[in-house]
């Protein structure tokens, strides 16, 4: 079978990889797409796999989830154990023993059951695999509890920032500014529902006189993320989507409550399904180029190494 991995150095690739009977407890799937966003390709991946956005079609019935053989699946591609305190808490990123293989981009994947989600009524195959990023927007919104009527600003507006104005916009967060070097993202980010978008995120602080009371920096932020917390309005509060690279960030004056976002949990990617399933979120614009697995390493080559060119690339398996 084919898979799109990462090498070591960080190029994207398409090799042979062998399939295996799936371990006791999970499940294999036939995997048909998988959504690939800078996220992916962020310097500290580490090699393997590539790609969080997966759905496919299980191969065996899976009656405890009331799946019959051939179903569609999303997948939740946290390798999290389900089992230690941190799991059982609900908080599967601080899995102490995540499992040795990782989700991506296999045409055939096995994994656990318990990580397998249906799909809610009325949602496609491509909303299925662009759930995650829709998850990890709604993770780093509901850590901040943020209430109608408060601004927020979001830095870096890939994927995930996108997403996380459209979510802000439905849950009545007002004004929404937004600030990414790259200004063709910033024209994206008005129409997807920022009142202001800038090159600097200077502007955008003056702009909200003086900051936001809730700011999020997406994973494509970079740099950028270092000075979010600056951002926040005295009292207000700051998201960190930071699923790989750790960063000393430099501590604004004023007294901001910081939160780091390193993967949704399965209740947000579920929920995150829902939404787009509902009509209440369209991930559909996140994606610039849908290819096969053959093409899929030009595409992603030039997704890192021209991120104003692209949003991210879905991968047709089969």
């Amino acid at each position: 079978m084919h898979a799109l991995e990462l090498d070591p150095d960080g190029t994207p690739r398409l090799v042979e990889a062998g399939e295996h009977e799936p371990p006791p407890g999970s499940v294999a799937v036939d995997v048909d797409l998988v959504f690939v966003g800078p996220l992916d390709l962020a310097p500290g991946t580490p090699p393997g796999p590539v790609g969080r956005g997966i759905t496919g079609r299980v191969r065996t019935a899976v009656p405890e989830l009331g799946l019959a053989a051939g179903a569609r699946v999303i997948v939740d591609p946290t390798p999290a154990c389900g089992r230690c305190v941190a799991c059982r808490a609900g908080r599967p990123q601080r899995c102490a023993a995540p499992l040795p293989a990782a989700a991506g981009a296999l045409e055939v994947l096995a994994w656990p059951a318990t990580k397998l989600l249906p799909l809610p009524e009325g949602l496609d195959a491509e909303g299925a695999a662009l759930a995650h990023p829709v998850a990890l927007a709604l993770a780093a919104l509901r850590r901040l509890a943020p209430a109608p009527g408060e601004g927020c600003t979001v830095v870096g507006l890939g994927p995930v920032g996108l997403t996380v104005l459209q979510l802000a916009r439905a849950c009545g967060l007002q004004p929404l500014f937004a600030a990414d070097p790259v200004g063709e993202r910033g024209e994206l980010a008005l129409a997807f529902g920022a009142d202001l978008a800038a090159v600097d995120p200077e502007i955008v602080r003056e702009a909200a006189g003086g900051g936001t009371d809730v700011v999020v920096a997406s994973p494509e932020a970079g740099p950028a993320a270092l000075r979010a917390a600056t951002l926040a309005a005295a009292g207000g509060r700051c998201a960190l989507i930071q699923p790989a690279a750790e960063a000393l960030l430099p501590l604004p004056a004023q007294e901001v409550t910081l939160a780091r976002i390193t993967a949704p949990t399965c209740a947000d990617l579920l929920d995150a399904a829902r939404l787009v399933a509902g009509g209440r979120v369209d991930p559909t614009p996140l994606v610039s180029h849908r290819t096969s697995p053959e093409a899929a390493p030009g595409f992603l080559r030039r997704l890192r190494e021209e991120p104003p060119s692209a949003l991210g690339v879905l991968v047709h398996l089969r």
